[in-house]
């Protein structure tokens, strides 16, 4: 069969469009590919987020541990010095506890605990007195750091100041025992501006101040405190007072009980108060699910290796 010119040129074309048809992507199959690449990147961008925010939880935790474990250490090294010394107005703390010098000796080291790590501005600057007798001064190193923010100190959170107190008790040499910055490395440090000044605090892994507390007032907190994991078997689950002499009621209740419990600013009762540093984690909000509180790490920390 034989076609003339036109209907060659008609057959070419046909057979063009054709191939290209065959060759190019429909709108429909563009969009498909579209969203598969964009599901894709969702989840390799949530991959990659949880995977940071697990690191960010894991230095946290690896921080605070350290931390902690420099506090437990001072700790200790205060309360022995407290217990194996005497003040030069140590019949003023005796008569204070009613002629009880077991009493006594928990009173000094509660005042001496508080002096060496406490949780706010006012407690770092305070003068422990007896009616007009002082009894114990503050530390000088908290003199010479803090004093010239004292007048501000009540416009700070109690998370900043926290964080400013438990620094500076760590940079503190106690008995040949003093905290070494480089154990936590350089990204554990920050600053925070107080009325032009730059204290130095330990940061969490989201840059935010680690705050410290000696004796907590969260009922929650000190209920999980009290449980038989943290207090073991003792009767009295006070560290510094487990023969309960603060609680001998005659003595609690009487004008004199009243004054000491004044002036250590702490409750008479039968509870643990332990001393922990914390993060509130990323969302930086107090009791939820992603907080790190230290004596938490440590107890899990004993049952991993058990």
């Amino acid at each position: 069969m034989k076609y003339n010119i036109s209907e060659i040129l008609v057959m070419k074309r046909i057979a063009i469009r054709s191939k290209d048809s065959r060759t190019a992507f429909t709108l429909i199959e563009i969009l498909v590919v579209i969203g598969i690449i964009s599901v894709l990147a969702a989840l390799t961008i949530g991959a990659v987020a949880r995977g940071r925010s697990t690191a960010q939880v894991k230095t946290s935790e690896q921080t605070l541990s350290k931390i902690a474990s420099g506090l437990a250490q001072q700790w200790a090294a205060a309360r022995d010095q407290a217990t194996t010394t005497n003040p030069p107005n140590w019949t003023t703390i005796v008569s204070l506890a009613g002629g009880d010098t077991r009493r006594a000796r928990v009173l000094w080291v509660k005042m001496n605990l508080q002096r060496e790590f406490p949780q706010n501005i006012t407690e770092a600057l305070h003068t422990f007195s007896v009616g007009t007798t002082p009894v114990l001064l503050p530390n000088s190193s908290y003199v010479t750091a803090l004093s010239p923010i004292q007048s501000v100190a009540g416009t700070l959170n109690a998370n900043t100041q926290s964080a400013i107190c438990i620094y500076q008790a760590l940079q503190i040499a106690r008995r040949g025992q003093q905290f070494n910055n480089d154990n936590i490395g350089s990204s554990g440090v920050g600053r925070v501006n107080v009325n032009g000044i730059d204290f130095p605090v330990f940061v969490d892994a989201w840059g935010n101040p680690i705050g410290f507390v000696r004796m907590t007032s969260d009922p929650s907190i000190q209920a999980e405190l009290n449980e038989p994991i943290y207090v073991g078997k003792n009767l009295h689950w006070d560290a510094e007072d487990r023969e309960g002499t603060l609680l001998n009621t005659t003595w609690s209740g009487s004008a004199l009980g009243k004054t000491a419990q004044a002036m250590i600013a702490e409750p008479f009762i039968n509870s643990n108060f332990q001393p922990y540093v914390f993060s509130w984690g990323l969302d930086q909000t107090a009791n939820t699910s992603d907080d790190i509180l230290s004596f938490r790490l440590r107890e899990m920390g004993q049952r991993g290796s058990n």
